[in-house]
Formats: C-alpha cells, sequence, structure tokens
C-alpha cells in the first residue's frame, strides 16, 4: 500500500538496498514500478530471477532482503482472491470517507429497542 508510484518506487530501492543489480534490472524494475498493480507479475519474475542469479554467492544479506520484498509482489492462492489492500494499492483510493453527513442530517430520535431493552 504505497501513495503514489514515486513512493512505492521508493520504498523498494530502500527495502533492496544490498541487491546488486545490474543496469537493465534496475531499468526494468524501475519500469515495472511505475504502474505496479499491472506489472506485480512482472516485478515477481524480475526478483526471481536475481534471486537465482544470487543464490550460488556469499550475499546473504541480499538473499535476505529478496525474501522479504518478493512475498510482497508474488500471487497468493488464498490472500489474491480476498479484498484486503495489497502493497501496489495506492492509498488514496483508501483514504476518503465513507459518507458525508452535517449535523441535520443524523436523526436525533432513538430507534425502537425490542422488548426489555431500553436506552441509557
Amino acid at each position: 500500500m504505497h501513495g503514489n508510484s514515486a513512493q512505492l518506487k521508493e520504498k523498494v530501492k530502500s527495502w533492496l538496498v544490498e541487491v546488486p543489480l545490474n543496469e537493465l534490472e534496475d531499468t526494468l524494475l524501475e519500469k515495472f514500478l511505475d504502474e505496479p498493480s499491472e506489472s506485480a507479475e512482472k516485478i515477481t519474475d524480475l526478483l526471481t530471477k536475481v534471486k537465482k542469479k544470487l543464490q550460488g554467492t556469499d550475499n546473504k544479506r541480499a538473499l535476505k532482503q529478496l525474501n522479504r520484498v518478493l512475498p510482497l509482489f508474488e500471487r497468493h492462492e488464498f490472500w489474491s482472491t480476498q479484498p484486503v489492500i495489497r502493497v501496489t494499492d495506492p492509498t488514496s483510493q483508501f483514504n476518503i470517507p465513507v459518507e458525508e453527513k452535517t449535523l441535520a442530517d443524523v436523526n436525533t430520535s432513538p430507534l425502537p429497542l425490542p422488548e426489555s431493552y431500553e436506552w441509557c
């Protein structure tokens, strides 16, 4: 969940600071992060390839960072079908009021309660 693509790009770059990306990988990641909702699968593929490339090396910090970031973009069998906020969703669509009312719009008389209940 992010404010805009620039903020997400900045966060992902900070999360992957120890990961050695070549110029092509860095450029592709930048391009995919411009439209993260549509490119989540491409980001996953790119980071998976980088992870495979690093598995034969002693760069454990980079692998640890990749293992933390990769699940944020991967498709999950259960959670991908649920109405939950994902890291690729812009927060601007969620930070809106449900409904706006003035005091005059609110009913001042109490609602009827079932027998044996009372308002207090």
